[in-house]
């Protein structure tokens, strides 16, 4: 019996074996990796890689040998054990997983391997020359060959360029199983060097097993190293492929030819291809007959639904026949692009089509890939069906033919999806020729292009009514009929309202209200002649007369009731401008009674817009509307003492005086009031106001003659004053103190002395 140092030692030796084993392995693939500086090194450097490759090839089928005879061991173990012992066959089935897992990782790295010698010595290998000299002419559809295995190789490159990505983040995970298993592996080594006797046989189970989980962890994260190195050698050689293609490419590609037979070639072989697609659509419709005279005899799910998918094939094999047309259409137009020199208008109209096509199949192809998933699904409920042996619904046969149908479509979307995407490349390279034959153009020939596409907006039709059509350039041509006739409007009815109207004798007050409605009207004729010069009938606002309503009826409530109430405002004549009204609160003249709003001008030189419903709606004093005699008043008192008589006709005299005081009716002196500190008297009097400051300015001045004459008559104007009377029954005692501040102040000034 082993004793536990000679456990751990040999622990320790087989563990610094493995290592050893590993650090080889490292270093083989760090050798493997720099293929190019070995391709470099000479005969000799490739033999020493040789023999390094055969040494790792020996130690994996070593390592796959002991994987075997560890699983057969173990497998005859657990058939002898005893069932009861549950612990010893747990353990025995762990290590048996752990060995299975090892074999099949070593056994994927013997595979890869392999193939990473063979990438090496493809890579170590001279450039393959081009079959096409520099001196050879190569055809158009050789050179169509070699673009696609260029956009080949580029696809690929992003591909191994993904799929490199996704491996590192696997290594970094392997990475770190790596560490734990390392640090698992440890710790059971530091509990199997102390263990006591008793422990030591469970000790060293738990050390075996954290060794193997290493192992395997290892080995994994060795097999995510070499397969980066895998896609490092694939990415060099398809760098190099695709570095020899665009060489080729550039090359021949000022030397091209396109000769009338390749093009016969090529549409021969397209034409074929129609009559397969059309003998398909033939072979549909007699299975479509067939299923339908079965649907007749007892209609099923099947019968059903095969006669749905016929139809969904004929569609697409159909729509395929319209692809292919426009497939020799391009290839027509390509064999002109390379044989003639087509105009840049030609050029722009081929390249619209083209990438209209272009939409077209990338919408077929889009719908092929949905409804091949949708099949997909549909497929795997069936197989589950038929892995239980469910046929309630039906016999064995029924969903075997139901399967058996879906897959069909699968395969024909496949198909049908294979050509689509050939007829994609096509109209791809189609559309990068001319758009680089665009490029060529100078700014002389893109000239006709400019003015195509500016005559295609300019005619483009908007809508059309009454088999009339509404083009942009009808609505532009309109509109700026309409901004001409506007201000041609706007002029003439001035003209009209400040020359003609005043010879006829119409009052300045009507003739705002006049050139209003003259405009009005003259905008009703213009409207009417520029819908007719354009050529639009009147039939489009009955097309739009329902939106507009609407539009009126909710969105423009307060607009239309403001521009009905400036008409009202207009007709009746309840204000005019010129008028000083008085509207809540604010005293103004009206300036302008516009279509929404009345402008008006307060005495502060304030211009404030006033909505033309609000003299509707509101209580309006109007100071000018039949006259413009206005009633004012001057309030003011004298002192108590003064004659009444003498106050009441010298008030009397000055207001007479004044230039603008109408003598009709007279003005009146009233004695209104004692009060508490005057007599007060109120003068009243008419003048001709059209502005409040007209008012303002008359009793201003009449204040300033009533001061002057009070004045020189020795009439005094009163003033707030109040009599305090003191109700006492002795004298007052007075008493005179001396200020305590000041002796303070004489005290500080003696003691700084």
């Amino acid at each position: 019996m082993l004793t536990r140092n000679d456990c751990s030692r040999r622990m320790d030796c087989q563990w610094i074996a493995r290592s050893a084993v590993a650090a080889w392995l490292l270093l083989v693939l760090s050798s493997i990796t720099a293929g190019t500086a070995v391709s470099m090194a000479g005969p000799s450097a490739r033999s020493a890689a040789s023999d390094e490759r055969q040494i790792v090839s020996e130690e994996l089928l070593a390592t796959v040998k002991q994987c075997d005879q560890n699983v057969v061991r173990l497998g005859q173990q657990l058939e002898v054990i005893d069932a009861v012992d549950v612990a010893t066959r747990a353990r025995l089935q762990q290590e048996l997983e752990l060995w299975n897992q090892l074999a099949l990782v070593v056994a994927e790295r013997t595979t890869l391997h392999d193939d990473l010698a063979m990438d090496q010595a493809q890579l170590d290998d001279a450039v393959p020359p081009s079959p096409y000299g520099a001196s050879q002419r190569m055809s158009f559809l050789e050179l169509d060959d070699c673009r696609n295995q260029l956009q080949t190789a580029k696809n690929e490159l992003e591909a191994i360029s993904i799929e490199r990505q996704s491996e590192k983040v696997m290594l970094d995970e392997s990475r770190q199983a790596f560490r734990i298993a390392e640090q698992v592996r440890r710790r059971a080594l530091e509990r199997l060097q102390i263990a006591t006797p008793r422990e030591l046989p469970e000790r060293e189970r738990e050390h075996q097993l954290a060794c193997l989980r290493s192992r395997v962890a290892e080995s994994q994260l060795n097999l995510q190293r070499e397969r980066i190195a895998r896609f490092d050698l694939e990415q060099q050689l398809g760098e190099r492929k695709r570095s020899n293609l665009q060489a080729t490419i550039a090359t021949h590609s000022e030397q091209i030819t396109f000769s009338q037979a390749e093009l016969d070639e090529r549409l021969k072989l397209i034409d074929s291809y129609i009559e397969k697609i059309e003998s398909q659509v033939r072979a549909i419709d007699s299975r479509r007959i067939e299923i339908g005279y079965q649907a007749k005899q007892g209609v099923k799910e099947q019968t059903v639904s095969a006669l749905e998918n016929a139809r969904e094939e004929k569609g697409l094999l159909q729509r395929l026949l319209s692809e292919a047309e426009a497939t020799k259409k391009c290839w027509r137009r390509r064999y002109a692009l390379v044989n003639s020199r087509p105009s840049a208008v030609e050029i722009a109209d081929w390249l619209a089509e083209a990438i209209r096509a272009k939409e077209h199949i990338e919408l077929l192809s889009d719908q092929l890939r949905l409804r091949s998933d949708l099949r997909t699904e549909a497929i795997a409920p069936l197989l589950r069906r038929q892995l239980r042996g469910d046929f309630r619904d039906g016999n064995a046969s029924d969903v075997d033919e139901q399967i058996e149908e879906l897959q069909r479509m699968v395969d024909v979307y496949g198909s049908i999806e294979v050509v689509t995407s050939a007829n994609l490349r096509v109209c791809s390279r189609y559309i990068e020729e001319l758009q680089n034959r665009q490029h060529e153009f100078a700014f002389s020939e893109w000239w006709p292009v400019m003015r195509q596409a500016i005559g295609s907006v300019w005619n483009y039709e908007v809508m059309s009514v009454d088999d009339a059509s509404i083009t942009v350039s009808k609505i532009c041509c309109g509109l700026g009929l309409f901004l001409l006739g506007f201000f041609f409007c706007r002029s003439a009815a001035a003209i009209i309202a400040n020359r003609v109207l005043p010879r006829l004798g119409v009052s300045p007050s009507a003739v705002s209200v006049f050139r209003t409605l003259i405009f009005y009207a003259f905008l009703v004729t213009l409207s009417l002649f520029v819908l007719d010069v354009v050529h639009v009938p009147l039939t489009v606002f009955a097309f739009l007369g329902g939106a507009i309503a609407i539009g009126v009826g909710f969105g423009s409530q307060n607009l239309m009731n403001n521009f009905i109430s400036g008409l009202i405002l207009l007709v009746e004549r309840p204000i005019r401008a010129g008028d000083l009204v008085k509207i809540d609160g604010i005293s103004a003249n009206v300036e302008h009674i516009g279509a929404r709003s009345t402008r008006v001008r307060t005495g502060e030189n304030l211009e404030i817009l006033i909505p033309n419903s609000k003299f509707l709606e509101a209580n309006v004093t109007n100071w000018t509307l039949s006259d413009t005699r206005v009633r004012t008043s001057i309030t003011l008192g004298v002192a108590y003492g003064s004659p009444v008589a003498n106050v009441i006709s010298e008030l009397d005299r000055i207001v007479r005086r004044h230039e603008l005081v109408i003598q009709t009716p007279e003005p009146i002196v009233l004695f209104r009031d004692f009060a508490d500190s005057s007599l007060t008297f109120e003068v009243h009097f008419w003048i001709h106001q059209r502005r409040i400051m007209e008012g303002r300015i008359v009793r201003s001045q009449l204040r300033v003659a009533i001061d002057e004459a009070f004045h020189a008559a020795g009439i005094e104007i009163a003033f707030p004053q109040r009599d305090v009377h003191l109700d006492v029954r002795s004298p007052i005692e007075v008493r005179m103190e001396a200020n305590p501040i000041a002796h303070r102040r004489d005290d500080r000034i003696r003691e700084a002395a």
